[in-house]
């Protein structure tokens, strides 16, 4: 099982329009900062956000911050 699944996210996609990268997914746990946090400890979602983050970049209109 996947990070996302194991922390209650389903149907996860990314979608592009224009040069503007995007996802949506739904949530059906109880703690979505919790979640998130340990997806974020996730070794596995670690190496892949090492591999894709140099690919992306924030919009102008993020705060400081902000991704």
């Amino acid at each position: 099982m996947g990070a996302t699944r194991r922390h209650h996210i389903a149907n996860y996609s990314i979608h592009l329009l224009g040069d503007r990268l995007f996802s949506s997914f739904e949530y059906h746990g109880d703690d979505l900062a919790a979640d998130l946090a340990l997806m974020a400890a996730d070794e596995a979602t670690q190496a892949w956000w090492k591999l894709t983050g140099p690919c992306q970049q924030p919009v102008q209109e993020t705060v400081p911050g902000e991704w």
